[in-house]
């Protein structure tokens, strides 16, 4: 949270005074409540956006006036790149597969199918539609709130339980919002004990290989 209280305030010199910024940090609430409860202040007292970080998300030193950008430009909600802290350590850039998604038992227990990973980001536009992504640091407008039906963020969709930022992610495809991700500002995740971005992942990915192979040859 220093991190991005620090950011924040390195935000105000970068943004030379253009926008005016309010930081709350949030604590005691579950997850989906806080999100739900900061979407509803924006709309209580007329705040233009919503940025969100997560508190073990390491983004640029300038990622909040590139977020701006983007509001400026006209765009509602737009995610930056995260990494998984965990095996297989891809983005949390997903898209749906032609078939849709589904729940399969595996001997792990029930894995969800059905949707890729984006994992490999080379020759990737800067701005790229997905169909559901996580939040490490993202941007969220005005218009998210007042045109996404509530509650905009939950765990529970018709089909199934799902995450808060898929459920998110729905909501604002079902009200013509595009879910968008800046491929420009990557996040580095931590991790115990190390942090997970692009270059250590790969170290973190053969770690997991090893152990994954060693699950399946004791079943």
């Amino acid at each position: 949270m220093e991190t991005f209280l620090a950011m924040a305030v390195a935000a105000g010199d970068q943004l030379h005074g253009k926008v005016e910024l309010s930081v709350r940090v949030h604590a005691r609430d579950s997850l989906v409540t806080a999100m739900n409860t900061y979407g509803q202040l924006v709309l209580d007292h007329g705040f233009d956006a919503l940025i969100i970080a997560d508190d073990d998300c390491l983004p640029p030193f300038d990622a909040i006036p590139r977020l701006v950008d983007h509001l400026h430009a006209g765009r509602d909600y737009v995610s930056t790149v995260g990494y998984m802290r965990g095996y297989p350590h891809t983005t949390t850039i997903g898209r749906y597969l032609k078939h849709g998604v589904s729940a399969v038992q595996t001997p792990y227990g029930v894995e969800w199918k059905g949707f890729q990973w984006l994992d490999n980001l080379d020759g990737a536009p800067p701005l790229l539609e997905a169909d559901f992504c996580g939040v490490p640091l993202a941007l969220m407008s005005r218009r998210c709130f007042e045109k996404g039906e509530v509650p905009w963020f939950g765990t529970q969709m018709p089909e199934g339980s799902c995450t808060h930022d898929i459920f998110f992610a729905k909501r604002m495809q079902a009200a013509g919002i595009p879910v968008l991700v800046d491929t420009t500002i990557r996040c580095g995740h931590l991790a115990d004990p190390a942090i997970i971005d692009e270059t250590s992942r790969h170290i973190a990915r053969q770690v997991g290989q090893e152990i994954v192979k060693r699950q399946q040859e004791a079943a």
